[in-house]
């Protein structure tokens, strides 16, 4: 009887203390810094015949955004993607695809694929998920 009655007493407390447990919360680092959406770049000339692509986008919400770093990468074996710059608008355009720096690499191609994608960085330093990549196909030929 002694037995039961302790066996008894050490389940009720064992039951007495557990808790329902917590709700899990959601997960923020999703929605911390918006992901920015990309549309198709514009091509076009400045006025002194350089070529530009011009890449715009939008976040649903800027509230923890601090700026965007930009990255290109131009096609090719051996290319790696590189930073163009970090900013705050929604907008860039790039003059520099057909620059002196890539005219030696590239003189013998007429087609060149460039790509692009977007990282937001929100006020707290914190990397969102970057954009889709989007992409251009330049034809040196037209140009």
């Amino acid at each position: 009887m002694k037995r039961t009655t302790f066996l008894f007493a050490l389940l009720s407390i064992i039951f007495a203390a557990c808790e329902n447990p917590d709700s899990i919360l959601p997960p923020t680092h999703v929605t911390r810094v918006p992901r920015p959406i990309v549309s198709a770049p514009v091509s076009d000339t400045t006025p002194s015949g350089t070529y530009r692509l011009t890449l715009r986008w939008s976040v649903t919400d800027s509230s923890n955004l601090k700026d965007f770093e930009i990255y290109r990468f131009l096609g090719g074996a051996g290319r790696n993607w590189e930073m163009l710059t970090i900013m705050r608008t929604f907008s860039f355009a790039d003059t520099t695809v057909w620059n002196a720096q890539w005219a030696g690499a590239l003189s013998t191609d007429s087609v060149l694929v460039v790509k692009y994608t977007l990282t937001p960085i929100g006020l707290d330093r914190y990397r969102g998920q970057s954009s889709d990549t989007v992409s251009w196909t330049l034809d040196r030929r037209k140009h």
